[in-house]
Formats: C-alpha cells, structure tokens, sequence
C-alpha cells in the first residue's frame, strides 16, 4: 500500500509534525524577513502559509501519541483543505485567548491576601442581586461571543489576504500585493504568533514532553476515544456540508443565532 498522510505510523507522524512545524517557523521567519524590506505582500502570504503548517503539526503531532484524527472522516482534507485549516487556527487561537483569561483570574485570587474571602465576597454579590447577577453573565457570554463573531471574519479573511499577498488580480478593481499594508500583516501575524506559541510548547518545551506528562497525554489519548470526540467531529463536518457552507462560516451563522437568542431573551425578561 503506498504511504500517505493517511496511513502514517506513530512514529512517522512524529517526524513529519517535526518537519511540518520547522516549515512553519521558516515561512513565518521569511515573512518578518519580508516585513522588514516593506514587502508586505509576500510577508502577509507567508505568514498565512506558515500558519497553516503549524495546523499539519499540531495533527500529525497528537496523531503520533495515539490519537487518531487523521481517522476522522473529513478531517483528512485539512492536508489539502485550506478552510479547513483555517478554522483550526481560528480554535487553537481563541482557545489560547480564553485560556489566557482563566489563568489570569486564578492569578489574581493567588495574589489575592485572602481569597476566600475573594470569593466569599463574590458569593454574597450573587445572594443579594440574583437578577443582577444574571444580567451580568449573560453580557459576559454576548461579549465573549461577540469576540468569537469578529474574530471568524478574521480567518475568514486568510484566504483573500493569502492570494492577494501573491497575486495581480482584478476584481471589480485592480488588485495587487503592493496594497497589502503593513497593519493587515500585524493583524494577522498577531493571531499566528499566538498559534505559533502554543503549538511551540509541543515541540520545544522540556517542560510538555517530560517523563511526568506521560500519563496526562495517554489520559488524553483515552478520553478522545472513550468520550466519542472524534464521532462529535465528524458530526460536526457532516452539518457543515449539509449546509453547503465551510466550517468558519456555519460556526459564525451558528453564533449569531445564538448570541440572537440571548439579547432576544433578555429584552423579554
């Protein structure tokens, strides 16, 4: 049987992940290299394509500690898809983000001199204005979706950005790389270098791949196929071709019905 992404053993997933994620920082190095002689074109389609290497390693890379992604019917085109991979930025970023805000509020009841009476304090908030309360968590949740929305039609916009950083083309208006500016290339690079820093854990930090870890990663490993998260996956890209959409694109249609029905739900009450 002849080799391919598809059929890779763990060990082989682990070398081309390695290769994949040092593509990634090649690319993203000739792009800040492209920056710097204010070639904006090809840096922001550089990065784009650095990115998405970084979304080969991160599967490869799971896939060579047993888990099975590659096994996920639809999933295998995320090597040939680039929707696809951009939806899987856009997860690993916001993922990275809302991380970032749940360890900082940790952070703050660890600095705090006395944190149970931090969240002995928070506690009585909620006893005394129940109501008050609510109203509050749910403009928490309309901002935080809020946030998701804008950011979709940020990746949704890698593609455009990515063609037009190496292309002539005209569309109803000439365009060229030469418009690409150097605030699109920040932008973007912004979401990358947060991708970027977290796939870099997996393959450079001691701290990931120590001895201690092994049990924590086989756990994980277990619990994708115990909890049937790969069946969810693949649920997942069925409705999206049912809706003759791409994954960014359904999950920002369902995020505005949602977000909908919450601003609805609170005029009613």
């Amino acid at each position: 049987m002849a080799k391919s992404i598809s059929n890779l053993s763990k060990a082989e997933c682990k070398t081309v992940s390695e290769e994949a994620f040092s593509n990634a920082k090649r690319k993203i190095k000739l792009a800040e290299d492209s920056c710097v002689s204010k070639d904006y074109g090809s840096a922001i389609s550089l990065l784009i394509i650095g990115s998405e290497e970084l979304t080969k390693a991160f599967i490869l890379y799971f896939d060579s500690l047993g888990c099975s992604f590659r096994t996920v019917k639809g999933l295998q085109s995320v090597f040939n898809n680039h929707n696809l991979r951009y939806f899987i930025l856009f997860l690993l970023f916001s993922f990275g983000v809302f991380v970032d805000e749940i360890n900082q509020f940790f952070k703050r009841i660890k600095l705090n001199k006395n944190p149970n009476g931090l969240l002995e304090e928070l506690s009585n908030r909620i006893n005394e204005d129940k109501e008050e309360f609510f109203n509050k968590t749910q403009n928490l949740i309309i901002s935080k979706i809020s946030f998701l929305i804008d950011e979709i039609y940020w990746f949704n916009n890698f593609d455009p950005l990515r063609q037009k950083g190496f292309y002539v083309d005209y569309n109803d208006k000439l365009e060229t790389p030469m418009r690409v500016t150097k605030e699109d290339y920040l932008e973007i690079k912004m979401r990358v270098d947060r991708v970027k820093e977290m796939i870099n854990e997996l393959f450079e930090s001691p701290g990931f791949n120590h001895e201690s870890n092994k049990k924590s990663i086989l756990d994980f490993v277990e619990t994708m196929k115990k909890e049937n998260y790969y069946q969810a996956i693949e649920s997942f890209i069925e409705k999206v071709k049912e809706n003759k959409t791409d994954p960014l694109n359904f999950s920002l249609n369902f995020l505005k019905r949602v977000i909908n029905d919450l601003k609805t739900n609170k005029l009613h009450n």
